[in-house]
């Protein structure tokens, strides 16, 4: 498990440091963002950590392909509907 938490460790400082990167995004602290995420996952709208952190291994692991998460009609497909994906072609 600390293989795993460290990993979501470097994930969220990750996040964190993208979001200062970015003018748009307002200056949220780190433990605000961690809360929010948590909310978000209790609410079923972000995966949660166990999850977010078994796929990180699955993605680091030598000789991951995409084609064993999906397709790439799927991804397409997904992309097409998201809200997000069309905010940012519009944005």
């Amino acid at each position: 498990m600390v293989g795993t938490g460290a990993i979501i460790a470097g994930l969220l400082l990750g996040g964190v440091l993208m979001t200062r990167a970015d003018p748009s995004v307002p200056n949220v602290r780190v433990f605000r963002s961690v809360r929010m995420a948590n909310s978000a996952m209790r609410s079923g709208s972000l995966f949660s950590w166990s999850l977010i952190g078994k796929a990180f291994r699955a993605y680091l692991r030598h000789g991951f392909t995409p084609e064993s998460i999906g397709s790439t009609a799927q991804a397409v497909a997904y992309l097409a509907k998201s809200p997000a994906a069309k905010a940012a072609a519009h944005g």
